[in-house]
């Protein structure tokens, strides 16, 4: 499982955290933010200082668990538009015969309406993949302390 910093939220790298510490706790060090991520021998104080930052975390990614929902609603709507606007890209020729017409102002619509859809999709799926490992790691980590 990743690990996360607690004060900033960035992804911890393990490979490069040998930063003048112990080898034991190297792995709780954050480079971005330069803090220890420890929770053992901590004083009453500073465990409760501790577990708000975790649950403002846990909060953060929520947050961002819903936008990226936001994200994908919305390109769900563009698909749908996108399709509709494909299908009246087929025009009636002279005859009555549905013939497809690349150069109609309806194509167009739906290319930028598909291409909008499919980067809202991907992004949104990203983002909700992301938000759905840092708040697993949150959690088991807030139930690691108690």
């Amino acid at each position: 499982m990743k690990k996360y910093c607690i004060n900033c939220g960035k992804a911890i790298d393990n490979k490069h955290n040998s930063h003048n510490l112990k080898e034991e706790h190297s792995f709780d060090y954050c480079s971005s933010c330069n803090t220890s991520n420890s929770y053992e021998d901590l004083d009453k104080i500073e465990d409760h200082e501790f577990n708000q930052k975790v649950h403002n975390n846990i909060i953060k990614a929520n947050d961002m668990k819903n936008n990226s929902l936001c994200f994908i609603v919305g390109g769900f709507i563009l698909l749908i538009i996108g399709i509709f606007f494909f299908v009246l890209s087929f025009k009636r020729n002279v005859i009555g015969i549905r013939v497809f017409s690349p150069m109609c102002f309806e194509f167009f619509i739906a290319i930028i309406a598909l291409a909008l859809s499919a980067v809202g999709l991907i992004y949104g799926f990203i983002r909700f993949l992301s938000a759905y490992n840092k708040k697993k790691y949150f959690k088991t980590l807030l139930r690691k302390i108690k």
